[in-house]
């Protein structure tokens, strides 16, 4: 498709005039929304990135519950803050958040910076977040573009390519900043990503009720549907792991991860990651033993202790980060000397051991660790294998 021009800019001050009395009457009724203080927005938007508002408003919730102050924030361990982020997946938003925090603790007295340089200094705050919090909560005519608004913005332009490429992007950040009715900044860049989250949806937008409906030039053209032009996605990689579900009494023995960048500090389940072109379709492609050979043989180099005979768990766990497609395979074993296990551990800041309860709630993990934990408890969960019946 050849690359099409965006349409007069004149279009960009009537933008606002049209969206803002829309806006008052449509908009959803968020948490964050009913008082935008800069710390309220800095951690709805973090928490709404890449994370649709249904699952994120309990996790947002729950976390202004325990760290109502960005000084209560900054004090706690980050373990803490993990735990409470368990589940909602991309754990580096809440490291970076914790990170952030502090710094604007040390070195803002607590106050998220007003100016555009020194909220870009905050660790973990770059263009969006920060025009997210310094146009919502100090209404500054600071222009906010995610996803939603270049949706919005490339098909009332019907600006052509795809939006995050470097000249598109200073190309829409332009034209948002332009399209702020001054005075509004922090109802009308509500009121644009509203609009593209609820109205100008990815697919069967909602034209009819639109209120740039007039204005807008992929309407008027008939050619909505190619607005925005997505760039080519990254192809899926498909991994699977073998993982140990070690269990002592009412106790599973889990891993902290420091190898993979996205499960950091994170509380897993063991593993190891099966590396034949077979295992990474599904099963191992060695010897029908050797994934829990393999998983005995880490835990006894890590931790010291041997593990008695394994089962395979019937069935599988599948999860998805970013462009991993990760299938789990998971091993059920028990300890070859309780005592010596639990004596382990507890010399080892990198094992622990945890009730399935307590995964999400007090103990950090992933929504990889949570999916396994709940395979476990619905009833699939550990089975030996049995035995060859005897030949005749």
């Amino acid at each position: 498709m050849k690359r099409r021009p965006a349409e007069d800019h004149d279009l960009l001050p009537l933008i606002g005039p049209l969206l803002l009395p829309w806006y008052r009457d449509a908009r959803r009724r968020l948490p964050w929304r009913d008082t935008p203080t800069p710390y309220s927005v800095w951690i709805s938007e973090v928490m709404l990135q890449q994370t649709r508002v249904e699952a994120v408003i309990p996790y947002y919730l729950r976390f202004l519950e325990r760290f109502p102050t960005v000084a209560e924030l900054a004090a706690a361990p980050l373990d803490d803050v993990l735990a409470l982020w368990s589940g909602l997946g991309y754990y580096r938003r809440a490291r970076s958040l914790h990170a952030g925090a502090r710094a604007v603790m040390a070195e803002h007295g607590g106050e998220f910076p007003r100016e555009i340089e020194g909220a870009l200094r905050v660790p973990g705050v770059g263009p969006y977040t920060a025009g997210a919090v310094l146009s919502i909560a100090y209404n500054l005519s600071v222009p906010v573009v995610d996803g939603n608004v270049e949706r919005v913005l490339t098909r009332v332009l019907r600006m052509g390519g795809p939006p995050r490429a470097a000249r598109n992007a200073r190309a829409l950040r332009a034209a948002a900043a332009r399209a702020i009715p001054e005075g509004f900044a922090s109802e009308f860049n509500q009121a644009l990503m509203e609009l593209g989250a609820t109205v100008c949806k990815p697919i069967a937008p909602n034209c009819r009720v639109c209120p740039l409906g007039a204005i807008c030039g992929a309407r008027r053209h008939g050619d909505i549907d190619r607005y925005p032009a997505m760039a080519r996605r990254q192809r899926a990689v498909p991994i699977t792991f073998h993982t140990a579900v070690v269990r002592l009494g009412a106790h599973y023995l889990l891993e902290r991860e420091t190898e993979r960048s996205f499960l950091e500090g994170l509380w897993v389940f063991p593993f190891i990651e099966a590396t034949s072109e077979k295992g990474r379709a599904g099963r191992c492609g060695l010897d029908p033993g050797a994934p829990e050979d393999a998983l005995r043989a880490r835990i006894a180099r890590r931790l010291g202790v041997s593990l008695g005979d394994g089962g395979r768990m019937e069935g599988e766990v599948r999860h998805s980060i970013t462009y991993r497609r990760i299938t789990v395979e998971a091993i059920a074993f028990e300890p070859g000397d309780p005592a010596a296990a639990r004596r382990a551990v507890a010399r080892s800041p990198d094992f622990r051991w945890a009730r399935l309860e307590e995964l999400g709630s007090s103990v950090p993990v992933p929504s990889l660790a949570l999916k396994v934990a709940r395979w476990i408890t619905s009833g699939s969960g550990p089975r030996r294998r049995r035995s060859p019946a005897p030949r005749p």
